[in-house]
């Protein structure tokens, strides 16, 4: 049991989304389409040949992907006439067509049997006496390149009785299509009378029905992924299997992975990594890797290699296994990564694993089963092939934002002014608010109250446009604040100074002067703040590569709340007599 349950974890770590998987047959067989030509509302839109070529009937019932959807045509010369008597007579009505005197003019309809087996058609003729007799049904798959015939010729009189079809089963090739077509092809010239197709020689057909027998479609239910990833982050996921009863057949996986579409080859370890890890036998954890770009997955079970599992391994719908799968990828190189993949049934059955099996609930049929593994997966057929992407960016790194200060020298004179430049690098960190609380000291005692007996402290930045903000520091100690329009702001979001996802032109101008001498100090904290903040209407920037690339809004607040310290800097200056004075 050891490890096999890698492989159908590989089969998540291909796709990466809820997808469909395969295939069984399940109860009673219902409509796909079918047209009866009983909507007023359509047959009024059609009341010649190019009408009905311009607005094609579409069928009167059906799947969602067919009612209303899937059109009937006409091909090969044949005409729409009018709408007369159908099948049971009126108000019963049918298309009416004409102009069939050149055998090879065809009756056509497509439709989707996605989701469906055991597709059946059923369908009803009659013709005047001059009008064509012999009609063979084909269907292809391929929208038409290709027709493969169906069934014994279709014999049509002057009634809606003879030239029946009832429920003809169409090969396995038809099932789970997302189109196919299907045709009542005039095969020769000889009328209803015996004698030849008439130009005027009428053709009608009524109450075409298709069936199916609704598939079991085992599902994977995926925690749901982002669009975009930075590189180096784990990117987490976790899968659970419900099988819908689809739990003995043997099924194997291959896959290709792409990056900004071209297919990688060999080992994948150099763009990053792909661990995932499931319950073992036990309540032991296996943990794995996914290393090469392409091939068959496959795993060892003991000295032998498997390529074929059977899904009650997993399940959650009959029994619940308890085995969701998590894995945790991580990307070191920027890229757009796809991978393509194909599900494959396999003719081969299997052998039993000896420590696996179990018995399914009631609603599976309360039997036991099996574990099932094979050594590869033989004759494998395409059931279901899937793609998913994945965008992953440069990593975007928040670190630790910085002030930096001009240089100061270590000695000033009296009454001289001292000039100093803050530039603020955010490191990325832009949107959360901050806030500054500060204290000034001479000669080692802290300062209180109103500075400017000490002098004066001014500072300036650009404003909106060119406009420069002129402000003055007058407390010895507090909490920064500016006017924005006709409220004060002790918080902002550090993009609105930044120099590092975006230049916004807004260094700090500081320029001091002192008129007594001493050792004057100021220690200060750039703070984060618990409250987000409101958004400046004028305000905003997309921030550069380096930064992601996204837009932000410039946020401000009255207050920075529940303040935290992120980083703490601190100056001095030493203030002489000038002795000039």
């Amino acid at each position: 049991m050891k490890k096999i349950y890698i492989l159908f974890t590989l089969i998540i770590l291909c796709l990466g989304v809820n997808f469909n998987m395969f295939s069984a047959p399940d109860g009673d067989p219902v409509v796909l389409a079918k047209w009866d030509f009983g909507d007023d509302g359509k047959k009024e839109l059609i009341t010649g040949h190019s009408s009905f070529v311009s607005n094609p009937y579409t069928a009167d019932e059906g799947l969602v992907a067919n009612k209303d959807i899937a059109e009937i045509s006409l091909y090969g010369g044949a005409e729409f006439d009018a709408w007369v008597a159908g099948a049971t007579a009126s108000p019963d009505q049918a298309p009416n067509t004409v102009k069939w005197d050149n055998s090879g003019s065809y009756w056509q309809i497509s439709i989707s049997t996605k989701n469906y087996t055991e597709i059946s058609i059923s369908s009803k003729q009659r013709g005047s006496n001059t009008g064509p007799k012999e009609f063979k049904i084909e269907y292809s798959i391929d929208n038409g390149s290709n027709w493969q015939a169906v069934g014994t010729t279709i014999n049509v009189a002057n009634n809606f009785t003879t030239g029946c079809v009832n429920d003809l089963a169409l090969p396995s090739e038809c099932d789970n299509l997302d189109n196919l077509l299907i045709r009542w092809l005039n095969v020769s010239n000889i009328s209803v009378n015996g004698s030849t197709v008439a130009s005027t020689g009428t053709s009608r057909i009524d109450d075409i029905i298709v069936k199916g027998v609704e598939i079991i479609i085992p599902e994977i239910i995926f925690s749901e992924l982002e669009e975009e990833y930075f590189t180096n982050t784990d990117i987490e996921a976790t899968a659970t299997v419900v099988s819908n009863g689809y739990i003995d057949a043997l099924c194997g996986i291959n896959y290709q992975v792409y990056k900004d579409g071209e297919a990688l080859e060999g080992d994948i370890s150099e763009y990053g990594s792909l661990t995932y890890s499931f319950r073992d036998a036990g309540s032991d954890m296996y943990v794995g890797n996914l290393t090469e770009a392409s091939g068959n997955l496959s795993i060892e079970v003991g000295e032998e290699n498997v390529g074929a599992f059977s899904l009650g391994i997993f399940d959650t719908y009959c029994v619940n296994r308890n085995r969701n799968i998590s894995f945790t990828a991580n990307f070191t190189q920027p890229g757009l990564y796809k991978v393509e993949a194909n599900l494959n049934s396999c003719s081969n059955t299997g052998e039993a694993l000896d420590i696996g099996g179990f018995t399914a609930n009631e609603i599976c049929g309360g039997a036991y089963h099996n574990d099932l593994v094979a050594e590869t997966c033989e004759n494998p057929e395409v059931i279901e092939s899937f793609e998913f992407e994945v965008n992953i960016v440069e990593e975007f790194i928040v670190g630790t934002p910085e002030i930096i200060f001009s240089e100061l020298e270590e000695e000033y004179f009296t009454n001289t002014d001292i000039e100093a430049t803050a530039t603020v690098v955010s490191n990325g960190y832009i949107d959360a608010l901050c806030g500054i609380n500060y204290q000034v000291y001479k000669d080692g005692e802290a300062l209180e109250g109103d500075i400017s007996e000490y002098g004066s402290l001014k500072y300036s930045f650009r404003d909106a446009g060119s406009d420069m903000y002129v402000g003055n520091l007058t407390e010895a100690s507090g909490n920064l604040s500016i006017e924005v329009g006709e409220e004060n702001v002790g918080a902002f979001s550090l993009g609105i100074f930044d120099t590092y996802c975006v230049n916004r032109n807004r260094n700090i101008s500081f320029t001091a002067n002192f008129t007594q001498p001493g050792l004057y100090k100021v220690e200060a904290n750039l703070n984060s703040c618990s409250n987000t903040g409101d958004i400046l209407e004028i305000g905003g920037f997309t921030a550069n590569e380096i930064c992601g690339g996204a837009y932000h809004n410039d946020l401000v607040a009255e207050t920075c709340e529940n303040p935290e310290v992120i980083e703490s800097f601190e100056f001095e200056v030493n203030i002489v007599e000038d002795y000039y004075s």
